[in-house]
């Protein structure tokens, strides 16, 4: 067994080098000192982060998240908004469909609770709302006539099946990969476009929150 074979002065060897090793990585440690400031920044964004994240989830109210929030002092009240706001930011995306609407004026309705813009806030949403309606719009537009510039290549497909097996089936597009690529192409081209505007919308909430991304 390789057990047998290791000496008393392998095993001594070995300690050395360990011990070489810990005093070598204490000695990289032993002039750094723990920002104590950082440390009690990154707790309060934490706090933060979790207060807004109850706040959106239903787990409380927005009487109850400005009750928190004016909990907190000093320092740890800038960092605690901070650390709310990345969460309420978060929601700020290109909608599936309509129904993001009462999670968005939730997120409305915190970061006004922590800005000191609050009808600037409010404005910038009802504005958001909109535009996040148009791209809806547009969106449901594009899909209708991607369709319908495609049924005829679909009419084909469905012919071809119906001479190899006799069945009529009726194929949805969505299921077809060459629209498919279509789809996604044009898709892709119209939320670039809204993603840039809505950026520059994000951009000018940051201003009003006075924090940085």
């Amino acid at each position: 067994m390789w057990l047998d074979s290791y000496s008393k002065g392998d095993y001594i060897q070995t300690m050395a080098e360990i011990k070489s090793a810990l005093e070598l990585a204490l000695e990289r440690t032993a002039g750094m000192e723990v920002d104590k400031s950082k440390l009690q920044e990154k707790e309060f964004k934490v706090k933060g982060r979790k207060a807004a994240l109850a706040f959106l989830e239903g787990k409380t109210e927005i009487a109850e998240f400005s009750k928190t929030l004016k909990q907190q002092k000093g320092d740890g009240k800038e960092a605690f908004k901070k650390g709310a706001a990345g969460s309420f930011m978060s929601i700020l995306k290109l909608p599936i469909d309509t129904d993001y609407k009462p999670e968005f004026m939730k997120a409305a309705d915190g970061l006004a609770a922590i800005s000191d813009s609050k009808g600037s806030i409010k404005q910038m949403f009802e504005q958001l709302v909109q535009f996040f309606d148009q791209y809806l719009q547009n969106r449901e537009q594009m899909e209708k006539q991607l369709a319908a510039q495609y049924q005829p290549v679909l009419k084909q497909k469905e012919e071809a099946i119906f001479a190899q097996t006799g069945s009529r089936i009726k194929l949805d597009p969505m299921d077809d990969p060459d629209f498919q690529k279509a789809y996604s192409q044009n898709i892709g081209n119209l939320s670039k476009n809204y993603l840039e505007a809505l950026n520059q919308a994000k951009e000018q909430l940051r201003n009003f929150l006075d924090i940085e991304e």
